[in-house]
């Protein structure tokens, strides 16, 4: 430490003021300059700030054959969510869009007087593939749409089936309800009805008795429900509509019935297996549209029941809802299953 003295002479009076300054000398050193770190220094990269998300790289493309109609309710309550309201700077809303893909003045006016004119748009793009829709959305420069859609992405991997002259025989339960499909064929939802799903190789000795199971619960649900018919997902087949009639049967119905089963697991909830049999993408697409109305629920089940065959493996479950949910087994917990079923009739 070091002192000074400062003489300050006073004009009043012949008198000298004196200030006494101390000043503290230490080894502290001052942080280094910006762009002047040592090559030792630490790098945080929490300090980096990322390039934002482009519109290519928000939500993947799907395959032409995937259509707008094909999109799950959940997702186009979505759209339709975020594009109705009106255009506010940066955020531009179905009008762009209807431009961007080529409708008329006439046609966007005609739209301006629909409660929903994002719906009435979907409907317009219906039989275009999505893969128009979603160029439209990031030329509008709406990435937050983008980013939302993409988490229904796992469905557009599933294109539009080609229905084959002749069904092969497949590993799965297909070639066994095919006559039957074309024999019981639904196109239409019933007023109230229940869904069921289920997968089994019956060609595999030790699932036999799984199926054997699937059907005495089906029989008693037919038996035990009071005015809830019960519908086969294997019977709503519709080969000019595929995912359109799914689309119907699974926003109408009181309660889905999953029936858990090893190869269900294997074949159904399992993406990266890929199968050309449509009963298979049936199943796929409906188990998409129930894991998608779970997430936007906010992981919370209403419709949907879990059944688990008393004989069998065990822990064999889908991942998802199916695991947060209650499960019923079968024989053994029918009548709690009967009582929640017809609960809300």
């Amino acid at each position: 430490m070091s002192t000074m003295s400062i003489d300050y002479p006073d004009s009043d009076k012949d008198l000298s003021i004196t200030l006494t300054v101390a000043i503290s000398l230490d080894d502290e050193q001052l942080p280094p300059a910006p762009g002047n770190a040592s090559s030792s220094d630490t790098y945080d990269p929490a300090l980096e700030i990322s390039a934002p998300i482009s519109a290519a790289d928000a939500c993947p493309i799907p395959e032409p054959t995937f259509k707008t109609k094909h999109l799950p309710p959940g997702a186009r309550n979505m759209l339709c969510l975020r594009l109705n309201p009106p255009a506010y700077g940066s955020m531009k809303n179905w009008e762009y869009i209807a431009c961007i893909v080529g409708m008329t003045s006439d046609e966007i006016a005609n739209l301006q007087r629909s409660s929903n004119p994002m719906n009435a748009l979907l409907s317009h793009l219906s039989d275009q593939p999505l893969e128009n829709l979603i160029t439209a959305i990031g030329q509008c420069k709406r990435i937050d749409v983008l980013v939302s859609l993409a988490k229904y992405a796992t469905i557009f991997s599933e294109a539009h089936p080609v229905v084959p002259d002749n069904i092969p025989n497949s590993n799965g339960d297909s070639a066994v309800y095919s006559l039957c499909s074309a024999i019981h064929h639904i196109e239409q939802p019933p007023e109230k009805f229940i869904l069921l799903t289920y997968h089994i190789n019956k060609s595999d000795p030790e699932q036999k008795s799984l199926f054997k199971c699937y059907k005495w619960m089906e029989k008693n649900l037919v038996a035990k429900l009071n005015g809830l018919e019960v519908i086969n997902i294997n019977n709503i087949d519709n080969e000019s509509d595929f995912y359109g009639t799914v689309d119907r049967f699974f926003r109408k119905a009181k309660h889905i019935i999953l029936f858990a089963t090893p190869q269900y697991n294997i074949d159904i909830a399992n993406p990266e297996v890929v199968s050309e049999d449509r009963f298979i993408k049936m199943k796929r697409y409906l188990h998409r549209q129930m894991e998608g109305e779970y997430l936007d629920n906010n992981y919370n089940n209403y419709r949907f029941r879990v059944v688990k065959p008393d004989i069998g493996p065990g822990d064999y479950l889908p991942p998802g809802w199916t695991r947060n949910t209650i499960i019923y087994n079968f024989p053994s917990g029918s009548k709690d299953l009967f009582e929640r079923l017809n609960k809300d009739n």
